[in-house]
């Protein structure tokens, strides 16, 4: 179960890519199914054998590297 989901950005089989309120979130693994979703609760629901959990944090216009490259 993944909470605060805005946006399901790509799914497949293998691969859930989806945007939350704190970053996007991938998930990688074997016979995902999205059992559940709810963006009204801001819910996901995913089942199957899950590999890997990558978290990419979301970036504000405070961040380092954009100060840099304006």
């Amino acid at each position: 179960n993944i909470s605060g989901v805005s946006d399901v950005i790509n799914f497949d089989e293998q691969t859930v890519c989806v945007n939350t309120n704190l970053g996007m979130i991938t998930i990688k693994g074997y016979n995902l199914k999205m059992n559940k979703l709810n963006l009204d609760n801001t819910e996901l629901m995913i089942d199957g054998e899950i590999v890997s959990i990558v978290y990419s944090e979301s970036y504000s216009k405070t961040n380092f590297l954009h100060k840099i490259f304006k």
